[in-house]
């Protein structure tokens, strides 16, 4: 394998210049051309990141894909809406403006990682019910989701190191198994992720609806990545989907400007998953763009198919309808998720392990079995 002469990636060093840097901006509340070349400077730190690597290109793809994520909702934050006079949350006692700067830089921090505004006014659409529950009970319950989730990857994990797809069965269940690796990780992540937060006292339960909506949303592409899938980055791509309309002159409400937001908005995510291309190996940036185009066009494809059923009132039992759905949706994931990893492909990266260690292949089976068991009836308390 070529070596990689990039120099070394100093994580947390980097995200720290980019988070005060951009709460700074949020927090000051600068005219524009003085956050215009301060945002210039956030973009060339951005840009020397980049030129680095954390010698691991998993590793890579996924850093490559925060620091685009981060971009984007500085972005949106200092360029599409003006946050210390727009947004609030439910707990402000005093306007963000009154705040001490300290404060301000803390609530502007709160802001940049409200990813889906819960308890925000902008909340996003479609997220979880939020539940109030005592933090002992929240903390059991979502470490017990996340072991859950750790053993389902080590399984699925197993299955993908030993399986070849040859034939197109194989191959679509090679796909379901790499999303359904990269689903429970996000929940993975985000159990702990809440668990320490609430643990000390960062925030409440309530602040965490669960990651993912329900499955039983899911009978069609729209609804799977509207309602069911996460609504992490919807903030942004909603609000780019909108600016590009209004530039363009489209009606809100109009058919031009429904698609217009739909492709848009999934170019922009595009474009975010492109930054971990970037940072594998710039000659392979846009791998990971297909596959969310494709989305976008399979959306439309169904879209049209329903309004065609729609307009000749063809007629069909709800039960039906419903498992065709399921099957269509799980088909299409199937075959498109490997278009995601393309860029695993162009870049020379075979499937490994990346968990720390397979419980399974440990042989400790029964205690896994045992803690599942253990796990479920702490999230049933």
């Amino acid at each position: 394998m070529e070596i990689d002469h990039r120099p070394t990636l100093p994580v947390l060093p980097t995200l720290l210049v980019l988070n005060a840097t951009t709460s700074s901006l949020i927090a000051l509340r600068l005219r524009w051309p003085i956050r215009l070349a301060a945002f210039v400077s956030y973009t060339c730190i951005l840009g020397l990141a980049y030129q680095c690597t954390t010698r691991n290109m998993h590793r890579d793809y996924v850093m490559g894909c925060s620091l685009a994520n981060q971009f984007l909702h500085a972005f949106h934050l200092l360029w599409l809406t003006d946050p210390l006079m727009e947004l609030h949350h439910e707990r402000d006692h005093v306007h963000p403006s009154q705040l001490s700067f300290i404060r301000r830089i803390y609530w502007a921090l709160c802001t940049l990682y409200s990813y889906r505004g819960v308890g925000w006014n902008y909340q996003v659409a479609n997220v979880p019910e939020r539940i109030k529950t005592p933090k002992w009970r929240f903390a059991l319950q979502k470490l017990s989701s996340a072991l859950r989730c750790y053993v389902f990857i080590d399984a699925i994990q197993l299955y993908i190191l030993h399986t070849n797809p040859q034939d197109r069965l194989q191959h679509c269940l090679y796909g379901l198994a790499r999303f359904s690796t990269m689903y429970a990780f996000l929940a993975l992540y985000y159990a702990l992720f809440a668990t320490v937060s609430v643990t000390i006292g960062l925030s409440e339960p309530q602040d965490w609806p669960a990651v993912f909506g329900k499955w039983s949303d899911a009978y069609t592409i729209r609804r799977f990545w509207g309602r069911t899938y996460h609504q992490m980055i919807r903030r942004y791509t909603t609000s780019t989907g909108k600016w590009a309309c209004r530039l363009l002159g489209l009606k809100p409400g109009t058919w031009a400007s429904s698609y217009t937001q739909l492709y848009v908005g999934f170019a922009v995510s595009g474009l975010m998953h492109c930054g971990g291309d970037l940072m594998v190996r710039p000659s392979i940036y846009g791998a990971s763009l297909t596959y969310f185009i494709a989305q976008a066009v399979a959306i439309s494809v169904e879209d049209a198919i329903i309004d065609v059923a729609k307009r000749t009132r063809l007629r069909c039992p709800e039960l039906l309808t419903r498992c065709l759905g399921y099957a269509w949706v799980f088909l299409w994931l199937g075959i498109s998720t490997p278009w995601l990893f393309n860029w695993t492909i162009q870049a020379g990266v075979s499937d490994k392990q990346r968990l720390p260690f397979s419980l399974i292949e440990m042989g400790f089976w029964g205690l896994v079995t045992g803690s599942i068991k253990f796990a479920s009836v702490v999230h049933s308390l």
